[in-house]
Parts: structure tokens; C-alpha cells; sequence
């Protein structure tokens, strides 16, 4: 098997605590894979000890440091520039790797238009938190929902998008998508959008299924955040990655459909934090643009740029010509 060097990127705020229980972990991991690696950690201005921790314990690892909190995308950003390897593992800091963790993707990166993989998430239970999904739509709605399965655990499966818990990707490619795209700051939906960017230029992305970590769970997220604030992140940054993937037309029935089925219910029983997450669109017009135009400027180098809705009859096709058995 061709192994790859690897970068190993980690986003950190206020995981002190994290870090000491679970970089153990990632460290036996890529030791046990017997590729040249570096660990690149970002800190997004934390309060508690992590740097210190960091540069007591870990004196190896490439510590950067940002004076301002400024989300996940960011953060990973830094990270993602930073990165010299062929491979970027971008990793959470409360996920845990198994020791084999590398060993069934190497495969995913002879294919040359692979993107990206992720691994089989768990609980502390060994309940599967995720995998593949197959894109679905509702009308002009799209969703990353259904979850399968195949007969062999040992082959790759191709996914609409790779967690951003555990991916691991091509440095080049992901480099030439700038990374994430920062308009989801400080988090949701960032993931998405890369994984859509990555299919829609040409390139593919799978689930190891055979590749297990465990996660305890948006540890950093719940334990800043309001449970409503949250919520209408998480429904804002929807509603923004609708904007930048469909095309103009699309878009306009999207917001039509999403006013009548979703936000004016909602708004009924007293919900307003949905209404909050649907006018902001009204202030991210340009930084949509801006995304879009970038993102046909990145086509212009693969010549491909396929649309959101096509993407489901591809994945369909890659699943049929390699007798994938799906359940």
C-alpha cells in the first residue's frame, strides 16, 4: 500500500482537558502508520491552559496562537496553510483514534481524484455516530440524510461529504479550495460545504468504514453556546450554503419553500430565532457572491463544475460500477 506523509491538524479552544486525554492517542496513531507526520495545533485564543499545557508536554507539535476567538473555519484555515505534508488529517480534539486508525484510506488515495476520507465515528458505546450519506432532495432543498451501509467493511465507500471531526485529505486539493469557507464562522456547515466543492469540481470522497475513532461529542460547542444560539447558527449557515450551491434561479424557490414549509410554522410557535436565521440572509449577500465567484474561478482548473442535484446520480454511478452492495 502507498502511504502518504501527513499533516495532522487540530483546532483547539479551551480543550485543555482534551488534548491531555486524547493527543496521546493521535500521536500512537500516526506512529503505528510509519509516515513522516508533523501535528499542527491552532489555538483560538483560549482562556484556559492549553498553550501552556502545550508547550510543556508537546514541545514538538507546531503551535499556533490567535490573539482573537474567531470559529472553526479560521482556525482550520491557519492549520491548512500552515500544513507541509501530502495529507491533511483534520481532527477535533475530543476524538480519539484507534491504533490502526490509517491503515484501510491509503487505498482511497490511488484513485488520483480522491478528495478526501473520514473514518467511522463512534460513541464511548461503539454506536456509529455517522456514515456514508447519499444526498437527497426536497424539492429545491438539499440534505446530506441517508445513512448506508455495504457488504464489505474493508472497501471505501464514496460519501457527499467528509465529517470535519476526522478528515483526511489531499493537501493539494485542499489547498486549492482555500480551505473552508469562512462565511459559516464560527461553525456548521463548513464541512458541507467543502465536501460539496471537492464532488462538484470532479473529485470524490469516501468512508472508511473499517477506520474507527470515538467522539464525545461537540464538546467545545455546547459548552460556550446557548442551545437557541446554536440553533440559529446552525439554520443560518443552512440557508448559506443553499445560496452559494444553487444557481440563481433555484435559489429564489428555495427561500420560497423554506418561508411557506419551515420558517413561518416555526415562527407561529413562537420559534423566532428561525426567523432571525432566515432574514440574515439579507446581510450575507455579498459574502455569498463572493463564495460563488470563487468557487468558478476554482472550476476553471479542473473543468468540471457540476451542479448540487447532479451530484446524487454520480455517487449513484460510482456505487453501481464498483458492485457496491448497499443496504
Amino acid at each position: 500500500m502507498n502511504k502518504k506523509s501527513v499533516s495532522i491538524v487540530i483546532p483547539n479552544y479551551n480543550g485543555r482537558h482534551l488534548l491531555e486525554e486524547f493527543l496521546p492517542f493521535t500521536v500512537q496513531a500516526v506512529k503505528n502508520a510509519g509516515v513522516d507526520y508533523e501535528i499542527i495545533i491552532v489555538d483560538d485564543a483560549s482562556r484556559d491552559d492549553s498553550v501552556a499545557f502545550l508547550k510543556q508536554h508537546y514541545p514538538d507539535v507546531i503551535l499556533l496562537e490567535s490573539e482573537t476567538n474567531q470559529g472553526f473555519s479560521v482556525t482550520c484555515n491557519k492549520g491548512i496553510r500552515q500544513a507541509s505534508k501530502e495529507l491533511m488529517l483534520i481532527l477535533n480534539s475530543d476524538i480519539k483514534l484507534s491504533p490502526n486508525y490509517f491503515d484501510n484510506q491509503w487505498q482511497c488515495f490511488q484513485n488520483e481524484n480522491t478528495f478526501g476520507v473520514m473514518g467511522r465515528i463512534m460513541d464511548t458505546t461503539s454506536n456509529t455516530h455517522d456514515g456514508p450519506r447519499l444526498p437527497e432532495r426536497f424539492g429545491f432543498k438539499f440534505k446530506q440524510g441517508k445513512i448506508y451501509e455495504t457488504s464489505n467493511p474493508n472497501l471505501p465507500a464514496p460519501t457527499i461529504f467528509l465529517s470535519g471531526a476526522n478528515a483526511l485529505v489531499c493537501s493539494k486539493k485542499i489547498k486549492q479550495l482555500l480551505g473552508f469557507d469562512e462565511i459559516f464562522s464560527p461553525f456548521y456547515f463548513e464541512d458541507v460545504d467543502l465536501g460539496l466543492r471537492a464532488w462538484r469540481l470532479g473529485w470524490q470522497c469516501y468512508y472508511a468504514f473499517a477506520s474507527s475513532c470515538y467522539h464525545i461529542g461537540s464538546s467545545t460547542i455546547n459548552a460556550n453556546n446557548l442551545k437557541k444560539s446554536v440553533k440559529a447558527t446552525y439554520y443560518r449557515n443552512r440557508y448559506i450554503l443553499h445560496g452559494i450551491h444553487l444557481n440563481p434561479t433555484q435559489y429564489a424557490w428555495f427561500k420560497v419553500q423554506t418561508f411557506i414549509f419551515e420558517v413561518l410554522p416555526k415562527t407561529l410557535m413562537g420559534q423566532f430565532w428561525v426567523w432571525k436565521s432566515y432574514s440574515a440572509l439579507g446581510t450575507y449577500q455579498e459574502k455569498m457572491a463572493s463564495s460563488r465567484l470563487r468557487f468558478s474561478q476554482q472550476a476553471k482548473t479542473t473543468g468540471t463544475k457540476l451542479s448540487l442535484f447532479s451530484l446524487s446520480a454520480k455517487i449513484k454511478a460510482i456505487l453501481k460500477d464498483g458492485n457496491y452492495q448497499v443496504s
